[in-house]
């Protein structure tokens, strides 16, 4: 009994795995068929062709007028005659003198040159007085000092006298006090706002000189 089992196991395997084989023979077959009917779509034949682009015209030339033509209306034509100089005829000039006319005409001498006898001084002194310039400074700015506060406040009046020199720019150097009243009150006021004054130089015989002027500044209440 066990044989007979045996002997048909033995049958069924070997059927199977005829079947198996069979099968494993035959599928890649089957897959191929239809994966080139299903999936590969038919082959379309291209042809290239390369086409060359038209190649540009070329410009043509412009026609120029015939440079003969326009040197023989432009250019004129000149005969010289070689034959020799020829004598030139004039006529005379028929024209009668006035006889009045003995000694020519007037003519205005020329003036005379004016010869400069005396020299100008020179300028050697580095600064001059208001008496020695022919032209003073004159005051292009002036502004007006302001008021101390502490001196407005306690109705403080008084004046400054002070001295300056107008250089030969115009502008305003070596202030000094000559004199205050009250003394010291009105002195830093009167320096800072001298410096910004500006003048037209003095001068002597046209030439700009450096000049000292001396003037009294006021302070009163208003």
């Amino acid at each position: 009994m066990n044989n007979y089992l045996n002997l048909r196991s033995i049958a069924l395997l070997s059927l199977a795995l005829l079947v198996n084989l069979t099968l494993f023979a035959i599928l890649p077959h089957f897959i191929k068929g239809e994966y080139r009917k299903n999936n590969m779509p038919d082959a379309i034949p291209i042809d290239l062709i390369r086409i060359r682009p038209p190649k540009p015209p070329t410009p043509k030339e412009e026609e120029k007028p015939q440079e003969k033509e326009i040197k023989e209306k432009i250019t004129p034509k000149f005969q010289v005659d070689f034959s020799g100089p020829k004598k030139i005829r004039m006529d005379r000039l028929s024209f009668e003198i006035n006889p009045r006319l003995v000694e020519g005409m007037a003519v205005v001498p020329p003036p005379k040159l004016v010869h400069l006898t005396e020299k100008l001084p020179e300028l050697t002194k580095p600064f001059y007085d208001l008496s020695e310039v022919d032209q003073k400074p004159v005051v292009l700015l002036k502004l007006k000092p302001p008021y101390p506060y502490r001196a407005r406040q306690f109705n403080i009046t008084g004046y400054v006298r002070v001295r300056f020199l107008v250089d030969k720019l115009g502008q305003v150097s070596r202030i000094s006090i000559l004199k205050s009243s009250p003394e010291e009150v009105f002195d830093n006021t009167v320096r800072a706002t001298v410096s910004s004054w500006k003048f037209s130089p003095g001068k002597i015989h046209g030439k700009p000189v450096s000049t000292w002027v001396v003037t009294t500044i006021a302070f009163k209440m208003e």
